[in-house]
Order: structure tokens, then sequence, then C-alpha cells
């Protein structure tokens, strides 16, 4: 989108409707300096663009006056529960004028037909709180499980996971799942990981298309892990969580990465995870900090079906060589083909000797991470880089998101992304979309 305002936390996903491939891209805009909403935007041939220059603002519910965090998940198919159906997942809430939550809102957005123009998304809460209970970073994925001999199938269930924080001491954090399947209307069907630790965050779901299974991941900055569990009644029961060492996960709202000049942006931890149905595995990346507490890198890491286990105790690194120990790459997506392939994408100042400007650099990886491609491709060769040294300070610190995202259509990867201008009054922080074929 080009327009003054910051644009931040693209999620992309693409759906075919009367046999037209339209992709889709939903993002949170401040307006007014600081106060975000959801816009989204969609085409078909990437030259004109619904609601452009700017998108179309979705709706949020009464007694809200702001959303953030979109996330999206589509049932693809012709059958199952609402076919064709788009849903973007996100938190609704509202602040005091003072400061500080007043009311919050697990929110799904959810349309049959994204380019029916600025009303194609219709709206409903799962659940709602007052102070002193915010919901954060709500996740949401599609069941493309078809079924097989004796069982049914969950094709088209659509699965909704999102933290629930008391922003009181002792500050404990619940994690809630939410399911909707053939009937219209999400009911919350499991809170078992209750009083988690403050280090506790963005719980995202996926589902094994091959059995149904539900997996929830999150991610633990007071242990410094990566944590899985699976439910094989959709969601009514998960197993006892399975660990991944994520080592030195950067953490909290005070989270950065920063410039040789001490420029820095708000860079937390996020983790992006999808099944892989060709491998019948999870994948796994998010973002760690370097041994010496400053610098950044992107991991990897799998959890197979059939062993219920992770594939290392670590992970590997990605977008990382020996030149590249003093530049950060952090926010990384992925996405598997039919094949198995994964295409990663993330954040990178490796063409930065002051480690200030990046560059949006993507691979890809079989299942278990091995390198396919010989070097790392660049995506967007913005010839002056993108600047986040340019961003307005929000909360405190300058502000360009926790994540970005990519999504695979038979055999191309669509990725969104932010680009900072390097200059300008305000410089625009723009979404990207970019096509990668194999």
């Amino acid at each position: 989108m080009s327009d003054t305002n910051q644009d931040i936390e693209p999620s992309i996903i693409t759906n075919r409707f009367a046999g037209v491939d339209r992709t889709t891209t939903v993002f949170t805009k401040f307006i007014a300096g600081s106060i975000p909403f959801h816009y989204w935007t969609s085409t078909t041939n990437y030259v004109n663009y619904d609601g452009w220059p700017t998108g179309y603002q979705l709706p949020i519910p009464p007694n809200t006056t702001r959303s953030s965090d979109p996330l999206l998940s589509e049932n693809p198919y012709t059958a199952g529960a609402f076919p064709g159906r788009t849903y973007c997942s996100g938190v609704s809430y509202d602040i005091a004028p003072a400061g500080g939550f007043t009311h919050s809102a697990v929110t799904v957005w959810y349309t049959d037909n994204p380019g029916a123009g600025q009303n194609a998304w219709n709206m409903t809460v799962l659940e709602e709180e007052d102070n002193p209970v915010f919901f954060d970073k709500p996740s949401v994925v599609t069941s493309w499980d078809p079924g097989g001999p004796g069982r049914p199938g969950t094709l088209g269930y659509t699965y909704v996971a999102a933290l629930s924080i008391d922003v009181n001491p002792p500050y404990y954090r619940e994690i809630k799942v939410y399911r909707q399947g053939a009937i219209p209307g999400f009911t919350l069907v499991n809170n078992q990981f209750q009083y988690l630790p403050s280090g506790v965050t963005s719980p995202i779901l996926t589902v094994d298309n091959a059995s149904g299974d539900l997996y929830l991941l999150w991610s633990d900055a007071t242990d410094s892990v990566i944590q899985i569990a699976r439910s094989t009644d959709m969601g009514n029961t998960f197993s006892a969580p399975v660990s991944a060492a994520a080592f030195n996960l950067v953490s909290g709202n005070f989270g950065t990465v920063c410039d040789t000049q001490n420029n820095c942006v708000r860079a937390s931890s996020v983790i992006m995870a999808r099944s892989n149905n060709a491998d019948h595995s999870v994948g796994v990346v998010w973002h760690l900090h370097e041994t010496d507490g400053r610098h950044t890198d992107a991991g990897f890491n799998q959890f197979r079906f059939a062993s219920q286990s992770w594939h290392w105790w670590r992970g590997i690194q990605i977008g990382h060589t020996g030149a590249d120990d003093l530049r950060d790459q952090w926010n990384p997506a992925l996405d598997p083909a039919a094949d198995g392939t994964y295409m990663l994408t993330w954040y990178d100042k490796r063409d930065d000797p002051n480690n200030g400007l990046y560059r949006v650099y993507a691979t890809r990886v079989n299942a278990d991470g091995t390198a396919i491609d010989p070097a790392d491709t660049l995506i967007y060769n913005a010839a002056a880089g993108a600047d986040p040294s340019q961003l307005p300070v929000i909360g405190g610190l300058r502000y360009m998101g926790d994540y970005q995202d990519i999504w695979e259509w038979y055999g191309t990867w669509y990725g969104a992304t932010t680009y900072i201008a390097p200059s300008g009054n305000p410089p625009p922080q723009d979404i990207y979309i970019t096509r990668i074929a194999q």
C-alpha cells in the first residue's frame, strides 16, 4: 500500500474464486500516528488492487477503538465446512485516555469473496474481556483434512488460539483455543495451558492434514524454548508440550535490533509455523540473539509427527554466513510446497556494514532444513535498502511489526513484507508483495 501511514505485520493468502486466483493481504495501518487498524487489499493481476492506494479498513467490534495482529487462513476447496472461505484473526481493543487496556476482544473476520469490494468481510467476536485481561496475537488455521476410511475428516474446520494476559501482577498468561466446525460460530474448547510465565507469547496453530490432528505451538522466553502440543480430538484436549531449545529468544516489548549508531527497533521473537503434508511434520522459524546478546539470527526447526519429537535439539540458523555475524537477520516466515520444499523469507542487514539498512532475502530448504539453493535470494532489491531508523517512535521504541508472511499456491510463493523508505517527511512504511517461483 502506498500512503504516508505506517503499515506493518502483513499476512498474505491466495484463494480461487470462479476459476480466478486472488491474492489477499491484511495488515495493520497506524492512523493519526499511533492508532492501529486492520486494513486489507486484494489483487488478481498484481497491477490493480482493491482499495488502492490505502486499502480498505476492516470493521471493529463495539467497545473497541483499534485492531491489530492479523493472520490469515482459508478453506480453498469446494467441499467441507464453508468452502472457499478466507479467515483473518486478530485482536480488537480499547485504551483509556490515560493509558492502559480497558477492553479486548478476540476477533475473526471472514469473506467468501474478497473481490466483492469494501464490504466483502464479515466479523465475529469469539470472546471479550474488560481490564485487566488483554488478548494478544490470535492465530488462525483451517483444516484441509479430507478424512479417510472410517474417519469423516475435518475439512474446513477452523481453529483460533489466543493468549489471555493478566495485565496486573503476577501477569499470568493463558492460551485459549476456539473451534468452528460445520455450524457457524466459534466455541472455546480448550484452556488447559494456564498460569504460564510472562515470557510466553505468540501461540500459533497448524493441522496435520493427513490425520486432522491439531498442533499448538508457542514460544517461552523465560526458559528459551519453543513448545508444541498435539490434540487428536479437534482441540478438546492437548498432550503435554514437547520443548525445543530456541536459545536467547528476543523477548518482550523492548527486545530490539540496532544499528552501529544504536538506532533500535522493537523486534520480539514471534514464531511462525506451518504443517508440511509431504513430510508429515511441522516447520517453525523464529529469530534469536547471538552470543553477544545484541545481534540476531533466524532459526529453523522441524517437529516430526511419527516420532512426536523435534528433529534437532536446537535447530539450524538461516540467512547466516561467517561474514554476517555482526549483521541482523530477523522476523522469518515460511510455507511449504506440495513436494515438501519450504520457502523461507526474512529481513536481513547483511548488505550494510553499519547494520542499519535491511533488505528481504529468501531461500529454499528441504523439509529437514537442508539448503537447496547455493545462495540466498534477494527478493526485493531496493537500491538503498529499507531504513528502520526512519520509523516514528511508538510506545518508547521504533516499531516495524513482529512478523511478515509468505504463502505457497500451486508452485509459486507470495510474500508480503514491510519496506521503509530511507528518506521522506515522514517516510512511508509500505507493504510490498513479491511472487517467487520455484
